[in-house]
């Protein structure tokens, strides 16, 4: 099965490439969401009058708190992101292997130390 393409604005996470939503919390930090409802989450989000993305912590709310009508539960970005691997560095053109030491010798030849 092919995952759905996100819209062409959505943002992705920079480490994963996934697709992930911002959210408020009630504090003014961002927070990254995964964009899909989660019953596992534990963060509340909803999109305000404005378009924003609000959100607070489950663990931050008692059972006498009244919930937003449109507010779902959503999953941490940072729970289930899973970094790509980093690729292999490339050869740098135009170096050279630094020399091996003569046989039977334990003086190794002279390098220059790099500037900086």
């Amino acid at each position: 099965m092919t995952k759905p393409r996100p819209h062409r604005h959505t943002p992705t996470c920079s480490e994963c490439g996934e697709p992930i939503i911002w959210a408020i919390t009630q504090a003014g930090a961002k927070q990254p969401l995964n964009p899909r409802p989660d019953l596992d989450g534990s963060v509340l989000a909803y999109k305000d009058a404005l378009g924003a993305w609000r959100s607070r912590s489950l663990s931050a709310i008692s059972d006498d708190t009244p919930r937003h009508p449109l507010e779902r539960p959503y999953m941490p970005h940072a729970a289930t992101c899973t970094p790509r691997p980093a690729p292999a560095p490339a050869p740098k053109p135009g170096r050279a292997a630094p020399p091996s030491p003569l046989p039977g010798s334990n003086v190794r030849p002279f390098r220059r130390r790099p500037r900086g």
